[in-house]
C-alpha cells in the first residue's frame, strides 16, 4: 500500500493544489513525482533527496500551469528543462528572492553576488 502525507497545499492560478509525500513501493519506487490533473494533487516520492524534492516540484508545478492553461504544446522534455532552468536561477540568484518578495535579508546574507547563500543552500541539500 502506498501512504500519502500532506505537506502542504498550494495555489496555482487560484486553484488549491496539494502536495504530498508519498512512500513508494516496488517498481514505483522509479517515480520522483507526478500530478493528478483529476485530484489538483502533486505527489513527490518521500525517499527523495530535499535537492530532487525542490526541482521536482517545480517540474510538476509548471504541469500544473500547463493543465490549467490549457497549454498541450510542451513536451515532457521542455518541462523538464524549463524545471531546470527555474531552479538554476533560483538557487544561483538568492538575492532576487530577497528582492521578489521584498524582504531584507539578515546581516551577512545578501552581500555581493549571493553566492555564500548558493553555496549554503548546495551544502543542505
Amino acid at each position: 500500500m502506498t501512504k500519502k502525507e500532506l505537506l502542504f497545499t498550494t495555489k496555482v492560478l487560484s486553484v488549491p493544489v496539494k502536495v504530498l509525500l508519498v512512500e513508494y513501493s516496488g517498481d514505483e519506487e522509479a517515480v520522483f513525482g507526478q500530478y493528478d490533473s483529476e485530484t489538483f494533487e502533486i505527489e513527490l516520492n518521500k525517499a527523495s533527496s530535499h535537492l530532487h524534492l525542490r526541482i521536482t516540484i517545480l517540474h510538476e508545478l509548471l504541469h500544473v500551469c500547463q493543465d490549467l492553461l490549457g497549454i498541450d504544446n510542451l513536451s515532457h522534455k521542455d518541462v523538464y528543462s524549463l524545471s531546470q532552468a527555474l531552479y538554476g536561477i533560483l538557487v544561483d540568484n538568492p538575492q532576487f528572492a530577497y528582492w521578489f518578495y521584498d524582504v531584507q535579508p539578515t546581516e551577512g546574507q545578501g552581500q555581493g553576488d549571493g553566492g555564500e547563500i548558493a553555496e549554503r543552500i548546495r551544502l543542505n541539500s
